[in-house]
């Protein structure tokens, strides 16, 4: 059954973010940055401290470059209230109501939505507006049974708007994994805050991967220090430093066969201590079934865009 692909962009963000967030810091330490505050004196005639200014004082070599990205990879690995002042808004399409459900729990996040009375349901599953499971995460009898309940659902859907229900009514049947769309925005501590609860293996990357990606992949474009704000949990954010995995339990059962999914890919080459080109074969060794292993595999480049890390040892691209 064919399903639309889900698609986040940027609409907009706060401009040269990294100047930016330096420049408020600098703002609140005037007295670090002695040499900045007499360019701006001498240039402008004030003492606060601009985006503008700092792109200029970088141009004059009154900062250095790799000061301001230092400024900014410790505010956001320290998750500092001051990358609150970058404000970022995204577009979307095609995404689970399931997906917004997780999403509100990070009470910072905005919202503006297509209303279902613009955007009738009446063909939601013949036109694809539904995110069924990844490929191998069902047997195959329950993703068809899933597939003919949809159809059953939208059957019900125009059934009682047929006998006279209101579509606000109507709409109650519709389930969590139809798709719909809108626009969010937040400020970047937010968003990194909701995306690294997202970042480990373990974590839904069936709901999770296509926002993460668009995300990651826009911010990329804007500044490279953006694009590697996503780190798992197991390394230090832009460090290739290992620090344990913090699901080693799951991890484990996962190479008992008491859990079906595959290993991660971190925690297999950097905690278990197994070899890169071993770890599919290991999972067939300990009886993982093929599917799962295959699923597994279709996630690691996923996931090695998302981190921008080597999806095995976890170095830093």
């Amino acid at each position: 059954m064919k399903t639309k692909s889900p698609e986040i962009r940027l609409i907009s963000c706060t401009r040269d973010p990294i100047e930016t967030l330096f420049a408020c810091w600098a703002q609140s330490r005037p007295t670090q940055y002695p040499k900045l505050f007499e360019f701006l004196r001498r240039t402008a005639d004030s003492n606060v401290v601009t985006a503008i200014d700092v792109i200029d004082a970088v141009d004059e070599g009154v900062l250095q470059k790799k000061d301001i990205n230092e400024v900014f990879q410790n505010i956001i690995s320290t998750s500092l209230p001051v990358s609150e002042s970058v404000h970022l808004t995204w577009g979307f399409c095609a995404l689970p109501i399931e997906w917004r459900e997780q999403a509100v729990r990070k009470r910072q996040w905005g919202f503006w939505l297509t209303s279902m009375r613009e955007f009738g349901m009446d063909d939601f599953v013949t036109d694809g507006r539904w995110t069924p499971p990844v490929d191998g995460s069902l047997p195959p009898e329950a993703r068809a049974f899933l597939e003919d309940f949809m159809v059953t659902v939208e059957s019900a859907y125009r059934k009682l708007k047929e006998l006279g229900a209101p579509q606000e009514i109507a709409r109650k049947v519709i389930p969590l994994c139809a798709s719909h769309n809108g626009t969010m925005f937040s400020n970047l501590r937010t968003l990194i805050d909701t995306l690294s609860s997202r970042s480990c293996w373990i974590a839904q990357i069936d709901l999770w991967g296509p926002v993460l990606l668009g995300m990651i992949l826009a911010l990329r474009e804007v500044h490279p220090l953006l694009g590697s704000i996503i780190s798992p949990p197991c390394f230090e954010r832009y460090k290739d430093s290992y620090k344990g995995c913090k699901y080693a339990m799951i991890n484990t059962n996962r190479l008992n066969k008491k859990d079906p999914y595959a290993v991660c890919p971190l925690y297999f080459v950097n905690e278990f201590g197994g070899e890169v080109q071993n770890w599919s074969s290991h999972m067939t060794r300990c009886g993982t079934e093929q599917s799962y292993i295959e699923q597994g595999a279709r996630l690691l480049t996923v996931w090695r865009n998302i981190w921008n890390r080597d999806q095995f040892t976890g170095k830093l691209l």
